[in-house]
């Protein structure tokens, strides 16, 4: 059986709707289909709670691989918004962000995978939109331009997110063989705010968080741009997923 690791399930909408998946009614969680019984869909994977949503993913259906598919900042200025990447280099980083050097940061391996690499080559032969690259991972996305160009050159990495590690770490401790797959919806030259940050963060519905801050519409329309960008990009590698022969 295949996993799936989503922030939520708007990121694959169109995958789950084609193949009749239904939301189980045992965890909200989870999509479930009769069409195609080799993968769930385990939607949550955010910020922390990508660990223990892996995790529970592993101990509940065994699944033999895991693609984690997710948003990303970009470190590089030829990674634009749109871009998918797919990792192939995995840099950690812990603790408060004074402490982040090139020194304290942890490489973590990353299965090679054979079928995902020839797919990102099919789907883009000029290599410009799905491109395979490193990720770095930390606790923070940086908002700084000067410092995400720093983490860009010093790790050797085209994108940053806060998930890649959380999701390495508990699949490498099951043992369950795994992909990190990217959606790029911040450019390296932007800057991102707290705001656009924390609407990473399951919690309050977008109305709510609108009527407390109604100043950050603007803040909010530019960043569900980017977002629906990097999910029709997304969508194309996953409707291919059930299609591949993984370990």
């Amino acid at each position: 059986m295949k996993g799936i690791l989503v922030p939520d399930s708007k990121v694959v909408k169109s995958f789950l709707r084609r193949h009749r998946f239904e939301r189980s009614s045992e965890n909200g969680g989870t999509f479930l289909s009769n069409k195609l019984h080799d993968v769930v869909v385990v939607s949550g994977a955010i910020g922390e709670k990508s660990y223990e949503v892996a995790l529970n993913l592993v101990e509940n259906y065994s699944p033999d691989f895991i693609i984690s598919v997710g948003f990303a900042s970009s470190l590089k200025d030829e990674v634009p918004i749109g871009t998918v990447i797919l990792c192939e280099k995995l840099i950690s980083l812990s603790g408060p962000m004074a402490l982040w050097s090139n020194e304290s940061a942890k490489s973590l391996d990353v299965p090679i995978c054979r079928p995902l690499q020839s797919l990102f080559d099919n789907l883009d032969h000029k290599g410009r939109t799905f491109i395979k690259d490193g990720l770095v991972s930390a606790p923070e996305i940086v908002s700084n331009e000067k410092m995400k160009s720093w983490f860009g050159k010093e790790l050797g990495s085209a994108v940053m997110d806060r998930e890649g590690a959380l999701v390495a770490e508990a699949c490498s401790k099951t043992g369950v063989p795994f992909a990190l797959i990217r959606g790029v919806t911040s450019a390296r030259s932007s800057t991102i705010s707290t705001f656009n940050q924390k609407l990473e963060i399951v919690g309050q519905p977008v109305a709510f968080r609108l009527l407390l801050s109604p100043d950050k519409l603007p803040a909010l329309l530019a960043f569900r741009f980017r977002r629906r960008k990097a999910v029709r990009k997304l969508n194309q590698v996953v409707s291919r997923i059930h299609s591949l022969s993984l370990p």
